[in-house]
């Protein structure tokens, strides 16, 4: 038997492989890059499906179990029951998840504003504490009730 010669366990009979139709094709990095992409979207769409579905049940179970009950009594007991339940529901995600603080960076500029501070110290004898990302949300919140009065006062929909 000559070494280029490929053997093979059916009795040393080879077998013709049938041609590659134009169809399949090898898969490439940008394919398999692909797949990945469509592969997590499509875990994400589940995981947003689930937990919605699982909100729904959670509030369902809410309004059996706890709302119902409450029907033509006080309003303030209905606030309470729902405060309590929030207080519940918080307890309940800290056994689950942990109750460590978790830091969330989203880029707003923290810290405490030294402008504010030195002027206020040179003017009262003390300085004021105002954080960055105060001022921040101070600025936005107060353009966006600007934004939503001029909208309700002169465009049509408002």
């Amino acid at each position: 038997m000559s070494s280029n010669r490929s053997s093979t366990a059916g009795g040393g009979r080879r077998t013709r492989q049938a041609p590659r139709s134009s169809n399949t094709r090898p898969r490439t990095g940008a394919g398999r890059a692909f797949l990945i992409l469509v592969g997590i979207v499509t875990i994400g769409i589940v995981a947003i499906l689930l937990a919605a579905g699982v909100m729904v049940l959670l509030a369902i179970v809410i309004e059996r179990f706890v709302l119902k009950h409450l029907v033509n009594q006080p309003p303030i007991i209905l606030f309470m029951a729902t405060i309590g339940m929030a207080y519940f529901l918080e307890g309940l995600g800290d056994l689950m998840w942990g109750a460590d603080i978790k830091k969330l960076d989203v880029g707003l500029p923290q810290g405490i504003n030294d402008t504010i501070e030195s002027v206020t110290d040179s003017i009262f004898g003390y300085g004021f504490f105002i954080d960055n990302l105060d001022i921040v949300a101070t600025i936005v919140a107060a353009l966006l009730v600007l934004s939503l009065t001029l909208f309700s006062q002169y465009s049509k929909q408002g």
